[in-house]
């Protein structure tokens, strides 16, 4: 397994949608929808978010 470990600036939109994808392949554990599901000996259930910042102030809700 080669665990990789990625942080996220400025979340937005896409930056939510990489998120939500994530979540939904580790969950049903299909590959339907995915061009490449697996590069090398990498698969989804490598990645893992490590750390999510905003840099917008008036983004960030209570």
């Amino acid at each position: 397994m080669n665990e990789i470990n990625i942080g996220l600036v400025g979340i937005g939109s896409v930056s939510g949608s990489l998120i939500e994808g994530l979540a939904y392949y580790k969950e049903n554990k299909t590959e339907a929808g995915l061009i490449v599901p697996k590069i090398k000996n990498t698969e989804l259930g490598d990645i893992y978010i490590a750390t999510k910042s905003e840099l917008m102030r008036e983004r960030i809700s209570a």
